[in-house]
């Protein structure tokens, strides 16, 4: 089977750069960038909705014909529940297996400051406690103007989307977290029962939210057993 890998916010298929090879007894991960239509970074739009996402995400995978799986870290989330949506209505093949990481439920409030708005010294400030962009990009002027900008789009993206009501997906889903996320609590992960048919509960793996960067043998055997107990064919 295949699972497809999607980014979280400033992030592209090159941040999962070491699943592939973790994951090759298991599954045949294809990591995938932020579906920009131009170069990431280089053409980025300055606005691209969680919903924009999602769409061009369900036409990148609507015409696969093998058994397949998402897995979506933080931002990336919310774009495999919005692409699923939009399979549903396309009246495409659904994956077989949702796992959705670190990211609190889609009905759920942010209940922080919006960062986007911020300026460059306090956006850098609050992003470098997520612990996701490189310690040597943060210090480095030059290439977080590089980036800046399309963080600030993806967290723009995150802190705006609001959740249109629907029935729950007929998509089995499992939600993943780190027990020192300060950001998504385990109250946050199981809230996503709501949105499958086919909940396969709520787990937290040490670390915050970024923890599967020192544990990635933990998160493969934590996908094997999700995939087991999905029932994805082999």
């Amino acid at each position: 089977m295949r699972l497809y890998l999607l980014p979280f916010a400033g992030g592209s298929a090159r941040s999962y750069g070491a699943w592939p090879e973790a994951l090759s007894e298991i599954a045949e991960a294809v990591p995938l960038d932020t579906p920009d239509k131009g170069r990431p970074y280089l053409d980025a739009p300055e606005t691209l909705s969680i919903e924009e996402m999602g769409a061009r995400i369900a036409s990148q995978i609507a015409s696969e014909t093998k058994p397949y799986a998402l897995f979506g870290h933080s931002m990336g989330a919310l774009m495999a529940f919005e692409a699923v949506r939009a399979l549903i209505r396309k009246n495409a093949r659904l994956p077989h297996l949702m796992i959705v990481s670190a990211h609190r439920a889609p009905h759920q409030p942010l209940d922080r400051r919006m960062l986007h708005p911020l300026s460059d010294n306090d956006f850098d400030a609050e992003l470098a406690a997520y612990s996701g962009t490189p310690k040597e990009v943060l210090e480095n002027s030059e290439m977080m103007d590089f980036v800046r900008p399309t963080l600030r789009r993806d967290f723009r993206a995150c802190e705006t989307y609001r959740y249109s009501e629907d029935t729950a997906l007929p998509v089995p889903l499992a939600s993943i977290g780190g027990i020192d996320d300060p950001e998504v609590s385990a109250e946050d992960l199981e809230a996503w029962a709501r949105h499958s048919r086919h909940f396969l509960g709520s787990r937290t793996l040490p670390g915050g939210h970024f923890y599967f960067q020192n544990a990635l043998s933990s998160m493969t055997s934590e996908i094997e057993r999700l995939i087991a107990e999905a029932g994805v064919p082999a």
